[in-house]
């Protein structure tokens, strides 16, 4: 157990170049209530996973750099796979990841990453210079991604979450996703699509995901032929922009998916009367007993959609 230390100003050396601050290969080691802070490193600044299955909870993890030269990927926290080794699955629970940059995946980036949970984190203000200002993922990668807070994140494409080739299938439930913007580095092809999807199926259930104006929400490349309809009870909204292009399987108006305004509060909160309340749907896969704030997940008889529950 690492518990309560600051790690600052560490940096990743030859000839792994994976962890900045913290390196983890092929363990699992319990990381909480530490500040990891102003790391630098090729690939995960802040922390470095190869394998294993860590708990990593209750950390702020923030002002970690992967430098821009086209090759960093992971800022924050960076989840690969150790040959030889059996697949990872890392626990990130309850941290907030934020001001983390990186070219790919500021906050967190995997590849061949394993099956990791990622359950009740704050993620904001994050910066790619090119896909995944969240969350990128690429190559025989499961993740599970539950309850985040996923807000003001920055990238060329993918400015929440950017899923690539081969990524079996990411669970996405009740997360909000807001106010994320698009950055323009020489990227001739990049959207600023909030979620990118290229061969890479996902399913996402009772999420707010909300795009800014004049941007596609999601943007589906080659997902062909698309993946079963298991999206329900999204609400998806593009400010004058479009909700879907390609072959995404969210059909708005089909599976308890809409589109309207959720009428969220500064603190991302429903108001009351928003139609994102007592919308859900109970039986969405791994739906937690609480809410971001330790609530009854589910009030007045069917859950709300994004991480708070109206009470």
């Amino acid at each position: 157990v690492l518990s309560g230390f600051t790690i600052r100003d560490g940096a990743t050396v030859a000839p792994i170049y994976i962890g900045g601050g913290i390196f983890i290969s092929g363990s699992s080691p319990t990381i909480e209530h530490d500040l990891i802070e102003g790391n630098v490193g090729e690939t995960g600044a802040g922390i470095g996973v190869l394998g294993g299955a860590p708990v990593i909870k209750f950390n702020t993890i923030e002002d970690n750099i992967s430098p821009y030269n086209d090759n960093g990927y992971g800022g924050g926290i960076y989840l690969g796979a150790l040959p030889g080794a059996p697949s990872g699955a890392a626990q990130i629970i309850s941290n907030r990841i934020i001001d983390n940059s990186s070219d790919q995946g500021a906050a967190i980036g995997m590849n061949s990453g394993g099956f990791p949970l990622i359950l009740d984190n704050t993620i904001t203000d994050n910066r790619a210079n090119y896909d995944g200002g969240a969350f990128t993922d690429i190559n025989l990668s499961a993740p599970s991604f539950i309850q985040n807070l996923i807000v003001r994140n920055s990238a060329a494409e993918g400015t929440a979450l950017f899923l690539d080739a081969n990524v079996p299938l990411l669970i996405a439930v009740n997360n909000t996703i807001a106010q994320n913007i698009s950055v323009s580095p020489a990227c001739g092809k990049c959207s600023g699509a909030t979620i990118y999807e290229e061969f890479a199926p996902a399913a996402f259930y009772n999420n707010l995901i909300i795009g800014p104006a004049g941007t596609t929400v999601l943007r589906c490349v080659s997902v062909n032929p698309p993946p079963p309809a298991t999206d329900r009870a999204n609400d998806v909204i593009a400010w004058s922009g479009a909700v879907a292009e390609g072959t995404c399987p969210i059909i708005v108006s089909q599976d308890g998916n809409f589109s309207a305004d959720p009428l969220l509060a500064p603190n991302f909160h429903l108001l009351p009367s928003s139609a994102a309340a007592n919308t859900g749907d109970n039986a969405a896969p791994l739906l937690p007993a609480l809410d971001f704030a330790g609530r009854a997940r589910i009030f007045d008889g069917t859950v709300d959609l994004g991480v708070f529950e109206t009470s």
